[in-house]
């Protein structure tokens, strides 16, 4: 590493604690002036968030304070192991340092992980910010038990809360789950302007409950916490949580653990988003789990058709290409609120939208684009159709030649750059993707890594909203690669095209030989 490269590192990491530590103090002080927890996270974060707006910066330091603010939500029992320090005390303020600096220097950490192990990191779940002061909260107070500082301080009771049988309380799963729809839809609004947006969208959302929905009568603290807890899911990215209904379960399931951990973890900052967390992963595993159950359900081609003609659309699995992007879009517009007609029966070959045309002289014209298409072989010939009838057409599909692959033909990328799109059979990128054995899809952060930037010209990343990797086996053997710039205009076609290509992915894997 070069000595500006080292500097710019370490200089990032300072900010990295420096601004985590600010979130963390500045919360409990806040606290300490009387303001709930709820709304001096919020508060917090919201004026970092507009800080590192307006100066630009995209380097995940209203992120750091967000995470800081997390961990001065902890009981003042747990911050002061138990003294009774004064809240205006120097021990007070010593232990308030303590907890600041583990926390900071837990969210260095994680930085460094992300950037070094991405997989490993949970880039894009909504409440892994929390997760980590979550767990430097609990550093915190195992510390304090090895050094027997706060004896009688439990974070777990076996009393059973009184409040769990009443039919109200149960109103929080209801508050999860609302505010997790809405900071999606707010984030949906302004988030795509830089990431700093996510940190004032869940903030915003925060501070709504902390200031409106925790003056319910008896239980508003309660609602005010699962509202909290709902707003981490809606922090997600695209990638991890794609369609309202994912939202809406993630924040039923956090609404449903926020119940059961009532006396776990009592006063421990960060428990919210640490749960926020749990749902979305508890969410990806079932999901999973469903689709494998799924993938084994025999597919009856007759029955497909049938729904569509009634309108019955739901869950439908669908091998053909075409009939799937048919039923994707409408099932979109159906979400949206439009008023989808039934499918008549139509002239043979004739599906219009807006104007008839001819399908055969479209396909040809879509082909003259495409670099070396009359040398590709059948199969890749028909991935290289597939994206263009999903409307992808700037893609690049590497080769393996000898020990590199190398830019075989492309569409829509910049000629001037073509050949330095390669990579090392030895190197990293495709190490991953012999590992993974999937489709891979990277955010506009992801864009930025030097792997893609330098290969790639400013013109072929700008207005991309997903980079999409997609890897064609020869049985076993990595063979080929596409390269996808989605360049959609609205994000929830982006998700869409991504969710198709891995259904495409599934369905050629067991039979693309190449």
């Amino acid at each position: 590493m070069d000595s500006n490269r080292r500097q710019s590192v370490l200089e990032k990491l300072f900010f990295y604690f420096l601004f985590c530590f600010i979130g963390s103090f500045a919360t409990i002080y806040c606290v300490v002036l009387d303001m709930n927890s709820i709304v001096a996270s919020s508060l917090v974060s919201i004026i970092a968030a507009f800080f590192t707006i307006i100066i630009k910066d995209e380097n995940h330091y209203s992120w750091a304070t967000f995470c800081g603010s997390f961990a001065g939500m902890t009981s003042f029992e747990i911050l002061t192991m138990n003294s009774g320090a004064s809240n205006w005390s120097l021990d007070f303020l010593l232990y308030t340092v303590t907890l600041s600096t583990i926390t900071s220097v837990m969210y260095m950490l994680s930085e460094i992980l992300s950037h070094k192990f991405p997989k490993l990191s949970f880039d894009g779940y909504g409440g892994r910010l929390g997760t980590i002061a979550f767990i430097s909260v609990l550093i915190y107070f195992f510390i304090g038990k090895l050094l027997k500082l706060n004896a009688g301080i439990e974070i777990f009771s076996s009393a059973k809360p009184t409040s769990l049988s009443d039919l109200w309380f149960l109103l929080t799963i209801v508050s999860a789950i609302a505010a997790s729809l809405i900071s999606m839809e707010i984030k949906n609004t302004v988030s795509s302007l830089n990431d700093n947006y996510k940190v004032f969208t869940v903030a915003t959302t925060g501070i709504i409950g902390g200031l409106i929905i925790t003056k319910i009568p008896i239980y508003g603290y309660d609602y005010g916490l699962a509202w909290y807890t709902g707003a981490f899911i809606g922090m997600s990215s695209y990638y991890v949580l794609m369609f309202k209904r994912q939202f809406f379960l993630s924040g039923l399931i956090s609404g449903v653990f926020f119940i059961l951990t009532k006396n776990v973890f009592i006063g421990v900052g960060g428990k919210l988003g640490f749960i926020s967390f749990l749902s979305i992963v508890f969410l990806k595993i079932s999901s999973a789990f469903y689709n494998k159950i799924l993938h084994f359900r025999k597919k009856d081609p007759e029955s497909i058709i049938e729904s569509l003609k009634t309108g019955d659309i739901s869950n439908q699995p669908v091998n053909d290409d075409y009939a799937q992007k048919l039923v994707e879009s409408i099932k979109l517009a159906q979400e949206s609120g439009e008023d989808i007609a039934k499918i008549e029966n139509s002239e043979s070959g004739k599906f219009v939208i807006g104007e008839k045309i001819d399908l055969e002289e479209y396909k040809q014209f879509t082909i003259d684009h495409i670099v070396n298409y009359e040398f590709m072989p059948e199969n890749i010939k028909e991935i290289a159709d597939f994206l263009n009838d999903i409307n992808l057409k700037n893609w690049a599909f590497l080769q393996k030649i000898d020990v590199l692959f190398s830019p075989m033909s492309y569409q829509g990328i910049d000629d001037s750059r073509i050949d330095k799109i390669k990579f090392k059979e030895s190197g990293n990128f495709i190490s991953i993707l012999k590992k993974e054995r999937r489709v891979i899809a990277f955010s506009e952060k992801g864009l930025k890594q030097n792997i893609f930037s330098e290969r790639f010209s400013e013109k072929d990343i700008s207005d991309t909203k997903l980079l999409i990797i997609f890897p064609v086996f020869a049985k076993i053997e990595l063979s080929g690669v596409f390269i996808i710039f989605d360049k959609s205009d609205n994000i929830k076609n982006s998700k869409n095209n991504l969710k198709l290509i891995k259904s495409y992915f599934v369905n050629i894997s067991q039979t693309l030989l190449y």
